[in-house]
């Protein structure tokens, strides 16, 4: 109860004391997102170290590894989680800017979906804290009816913006919508598909999924 905090770094490399000492002192501004997930102690004791199932067996107590399959009640910090000493704020782009879609030439071509992020500074620009910028994470779960194997969400992109701010950007393709069946075999899973982005997430989009392509809704 007397520890105030704890600071861990995994893997940093040799310049772990510069770039700790730049961050602690306010003369960098984090900007990066987690790359795994850290969970609570009750998930730990539920996964034997001998198990690597990906995908959850409620019927044995099991509740499934990584991001994509493991239920938000085990988790402490998730996937993508990150904290910054300036605030950004995000925004659809226009749709009749950046919300496209493409039929490519021949009948059995799949109509890709891009889509925009807005990022835009939202508090002051402290030059003490260095050139502004931050991660955009792009997340897609897949419709309520897909396989009971299916991942609660996975990522699909990720784009960085700088300085007051900018604008990212996402192509989503047939592969993106692919999802293993239980002999392990990729097909297209139609449907409506849910957007998210960043963690926690800070906006939503539903995407039509069918044969001839995606469509934003």
């Amino acid at each position: 109860s007397a520890v105030r905090s704890i600071l861990w770094m995994g893997y940093p490399g040799q310049a772990a004391g510069t770039a700790m000492a730049r961050m602690l002192f306010g003369v960098d501004s984090p900007s990066g997102k987690l790359t795994h997930t850290f969970y609570k102690a009750k998930y730990v004791a539920s996964v034997p170290i001998t198990r690597m199932d990906m995908r959850p067996d409620p019927a044995g107590d099991y509740p499934g590894r990584t991001y994509r399959f493991v239920d938000t009640d085990f988790v402490l910090y998730p996937f993508g989680h990150g904290l910054s000493y300036h605030k950004w704020k995000v925004d659809w782009a226009k749709a009749e800017e950046e919300h496209r879609r493409r039929l490519e030439e021949g009948p059995d071509a799949f109509a890709e979906c891009s889509m925009g992020v807005k990022v835009t500074l939202s508090s002051p620009a402290n030059k003490r804290f260095g050139t502004p910028s931050t991660s955009v994470l792009l997340f897609l779960a897949p419709p309520s009816g897909a396989d009971k194997g299916a991942p609660k969400r996975m990522l699909a992109d990720f784009d960085r913006v700088s300085g007051a701010g900018g604008l990212a950007t996402f192509k989503l393709k047939r592969g993106h919508f692919e999802l293993a069946d239980a002999s392990g075999e990729f097909g297209l899973v139609e449907g409506t598909w849910k957007v998210t982005v960043n963690e926690p997430a800070e906006l939503t989009h539903d995407i039509t999924v069918t044969s001839s392509g995606c469509k934003l809704a």
